[in-house]
C-alpha cells in the first residue's frame, strides 16, 4: 500500500471571502497605502508635530488640523479593521462600478444639457436632462437586481494533467422569486493565480428567476500540485451599457493536478529491455518465484523436481505442476530531488524531472510494465512496482505533491532494495551531472542489469525527451516552493 506524502491538512487553507487587489475599491486602496507599517513614523511625526504647533502657538487652525488629523487616523483604522472581517465581506460583496465609453458620452451630454437649462431656463431641456438622469438612477437599480440574489458552483475533475485542457462546467443559479437575471459575463477571480489559462470566456443572456443554467469553458493549469480555483468574479453592463459593474461571488475549489507528460523517444528508452527481461525469467525460474497454474501429464523434457505424487498415484501415471510467471516487466525511477537553494532556474530543472519521471511512468504502465518509484520527497519515498490503474494514479498523486529535498541521490541509493532492482530497468533522473553521485552510480549497476541516467540539465536530455515549446515562462518563477530541512 502507498503511504501519502504528507498530511493533507498541512495544506493552507484559502479564504474564499479575500478580496483580490483588482477588486478592491479606491477609498480602501488608499486607506492601506497610508497605514502601512512602513508609514507608521511618518503618520506619528505628522499627528505629533501638528499637535506640539498647536500647543506653542495657541492658535486655533493648527488645534483644529490635529483634530481632523486624529478623527481621520482612528476612522480610518476602524474602517479597515470592519471591512478586513470575514462577517463583513460575506454580508457586503465586492463591487466596483466602471464607466463605459458610452456612458462617459452620456454623462458629458447629461452635463451639457443641464447647463445649457440653467442658463436659458427652457422647460423642455430640463425635462430632458431629467429623463437622462432618470435613466441613470434605473441603470443602477435594474444592475443592482440582476446581481442579487445570485449563486455560482463549480464543477471540476477530481484530477488533471499540467498543460493539458479540461473543461470547467459553472452552473449559475438565480434565487430570486420574480426577477431574471441578465446579460453576465462570468470568469475566474484573479486570486486563483496566473498558471490558470482560460481559453474563453462565459457568458449568460437570461437567467430566469428561480431557475438555473450551466455555462462550460476550457481551461488549462500550467503547474503541478493543488491548485484552488478562489471565488468569481460577475460583471455586467445591463441594461444600457453606460457602467460595467463589477461583484465579486465567494466560492473555493480545488484541483489536483499532475505533473505534464512529455514525448519520450521510445526507442532510447526502451533499449536494453531485452537484457533485462531474460535475466527476470533466468531468476524466476532459479528461484522458483512462478505461480501454481496446473497439473499436466509428465513429458520428456518436464522438470522431475515438479512432479506430484499425491495426483501421480491417484491418476496411476506421472502428473507435474505447471507453473506461468508471477511478474511482468519491472521498471524502477529513481529521482534526485536535491535543490538545497530554490531559485527560479534550479526550481525549472525540478519541475523538468518531475515531468520526466512521471513520462517514464505513463509510457510504461501502458505497456502493462510493473512501475515502481523512489525519491526523497522530503521524506524517504520508496514504491514497490506494481500495475493497475489504481496503482498508477497513486504515483501520479505522489509526484504532484513533491517537494525538494536536501538530501542526494548518495543518500537514496544506499536505501533501496537489492533485491527489486536485479531484475528491474532502472532509470536515474537527476537534476545536473555532479560527481559526488558516481558513487551512487555504480552501486545501482551492480545491482539492475539496466541502468540509464537521464539528466535534465544536459546535452543528452533531448536524446530521451522532446521538450514543448509552450507554456508561460513565469510558472516556475510563481511556484515558489521551499526546501525542506534533513532529518
Amino acid at each position: 500500500m502507498i503511504e501519502p506524502l504528507y498530511d493533507r491538512q498541512e495544506e493552507k487553507e484559502t479564504d474564499e471571502y479575500a478580496i483580490d487587489a483588482e477588486d478592491k475599491g479606491r477609498l480602501v486602496t488608499a486607506l492601506e497605502w497610508l497605514f502601512h507599517p512602513k508609514r507608521k513614523w511618518a503618520r506619528h511625526g505628522v499627528t505629533i508635530g501638528t499637535g506640539l504647533l498647536a500647543l506653542l502657538t495657541l492658535s486655533k487652525i493648527p488645534a483644529a488640523l490635529f483634530i481632523i488629523l486624529f478623527a481621520l487616523r482612528v476612522i480610518g483604522r476602524l474602517y479597515l479593521t470592519v471591512t478586513r472581517t470575514k462577517t463583513f465581506r460575506k454580508l457586503f460583496k465586492a463591487r466596483r462600478l466602471h464607466l463605459t465609453s458610452e456612458g462617459w458620452w452620456f454623462v458629458i451630454f447629461s452635463v451639457a444639457i443641464g447647463t445649457a437649462a440653467m442658463n436659458t431656463g427652457v422647460n423642455l431641456l430640463y425635462l430632458i436632462l431629467s429623463m437622462m438622469l432618470s435613466s441613470i438612477l434605473i441603470s443602477g437599480i435594474l444592475s443592482e437586481m440582476t446581481f442579487r440574489k445570485l449563486k455560482i458552483a463549480r464543477s471540476l475533475p477530481y484530477s488533471v494533467f499540467a498543460s493539458e485542457e479540461f473543461e470547467v462546467v459553472l452552473q449559475l443559479q438565480n434565487h430570486k422569486m420574480f426577477f431574471p437575471s441578465y446579460s453576465l459575463f462570468v470568469e475566474d477571480s484573479p486570486g486563483s493565480g496566473p498558471e490558470l489559462e482560460r481559453m474563453r470566456a462565459c457568458y449568460a443572456l437570461k437567467i430566469p428567476a428561480r431557475q438555473r443554467t450551466s455555462v462550460v469553458y476550457p481551461a488549462k493549469i500550467w503547474r503541478r500540485g493543488r491548485f484552488t480555483f478562489n471565488g468569481y468574479r460577475v460583471h455586467s453592463g445591463y441594461p444600457f451599457n453606460f457602467f460595467n459593474k463589477h461583484m465579486r461571488i465567494p466560492g473555493v475549489n480545488s484541483v489536483l493536478v499532475y505533473p505534464r507528460l512529455y514525448e519520450l523517444n521510445h526507442t532510447e528508452v526502451l533499449a536494453g529491455g531485452e537484457r533485462a527481461d531474460a535475466l527476470r525469467k533466468l531468476n524466476l525460474r532459479a528461484q522458483g518465484e512462478e505461480e501454481f497454474r496446473g497439473l499436466k501429464e509428465y513429458r520428456d523434457g518436464d522438470n522431475p523436481r515438479h512432479i506430484h505424487w499425491v495426483s501421480s498415484a491417484r491418476h496411476r501415471k506421472l502428473m507435474v505442476m505447471e507453473f506461468e510467471k508471477q511478474r511482468a516487466n519491472r521498471v524502477i525511477v529513481v529521482l534526485d530531488t536535491y535543490l538545497p537553494v530554490g531559485s527560479p532556474e534550479k526550481l525549472q530543472a525540478l519541475e523538468h524531472a518531475v515531468s520526466t519521471a512521471a513520462s517514464l511512468l505513463t509510457f510504461f504502465n501502458n505497456r502493462n510494465y510493473q512501475t515502481g518509484l523512489s525519491a526523497f520527497a522530503p521524506k524517504l519515498l520508496r514504491v514497490k512496482p506494481d500495475s493497475g490503474r489504481r496503482h498508477y494514479f497513486a504515483l501520479m498523486e505522489l509526484l504532484a505533491r513533491l517537494k525538494p529535498s536536501t538530501r542526494g541521490l548518495d543518500q537514496l541509493a544506499d536505501r533501496l532494495d537489492a533485491r527489486q532492482l536485479r531484475d528491474s530497468m532502472l532509470f536515474i533522473v537527476t537534476l545536473k551531472d555532479s560527481s559526488r553521485n558516481d558513487e551512487a552510480f555504480r552501486l545501482l549497476s551492480m545491482h539492475s542489469p539496466v541502468v540509464k541516467h537521464i539528466c535534465v540539465t544536459s546535452d543528452d536530455f533531448t536524446k530521451y525527451v522532446a521538450l514543448p515549446n509552450d507554456g508561460p515562462e513565469s510558472v516556475s518563477a510563481a511556484s515558489e516552493r521551499k526546501v525542506a530541512p534533513a532529518e
